[in-house]
């Protein structure tokens, strides 16, 4: 068991993954720690407010998961991504102070990662870092992002896409944040810059 005492109070943490089981370990876990875990969500939830988000992005939903994360650090959270590898833009200057474990990371070294996130500090296992950049960073946009994008080119805003879409504002939200993700854009226009320069997008 692993326990934290600490001079301030421990953060408030919330968990994201797509498996239901993965959801269960990673609460039970924290909370063993000694955190508050205020709610856990998966596909097409909401995520419970909290000071840090623990999110489980396994090698094929990893982008997806990246969407979730910048939905989180939007709200205000700081966030800790299990991974099975570091996309070689977590290193790149002015990203956001993340945390990157691997999935498979022990308890001890979750929980601290936990804090220092949430202290504004940026985590990175050593042994990730080493193989950064080994994956294909890049993955194609799906029919329904291409529509997403296209209407964030316009200046639309989440509640306008979702309107247009007939999805809900949430929906419109994760797609946006999963387009963001997918071009390794920081911001709206970026996303619009990257994609016109990869021919992804014609304005």
């Amino acid at each position: 068991m692993v326990t934290l005492t600490a001079a301030r109070p421990l953060p408030a943490v919330a968990v994201y993954a797509r498996s239901p089981v993965v959801r269960a370990g990673l609460r039970d876990l924290l909370a063993t720690a000694g955190f508050e875990v205020t709610g856990q969500s998966g596909p097409g939830q909401p995520l419970p407010g909290s000071d840090v988000v623990v999110i489980d992005a396994p090698r094929e939903t990893q982008h997806d998961a990246e969407g979730i994360a910048l939905a989180a650090e939007a709200e205000g959270a700081a966030v800790v991504l299990l991974v099975d590898y570091l996309p070689a833009r977590a290193l790149a200057p002015g990203q956001p102070p993340r945390g990157w474990l691997p999935r498979e990371a022990p308890d001890a070294a979750l929980a601290a990662a936990v804090v220092a996130v949430a202290a504004g500090l940026a985590v990175v296992d050593p042994l990730l870092e080493r193989g950064a950049g080994t994956e294909d960073d890049r993955v194609p946009l799906t029919e329904r992002e291409h529509e997403v994008l296209r209407l964030v080119a316009l200046g639309m805003t989440n509640r306008a896409i979702a309107l247009a879409l007939g999805i809900s504002e949430h929906t419109a939200k994760f797609h946006v944040g999963a387009v963001l993700a997918k071009l390794g854009a920081q911001s709206r226009a970026e996303a619009v810059s990257v994609a016109v320069r990869l021919g992804t997008l014609t304005l």
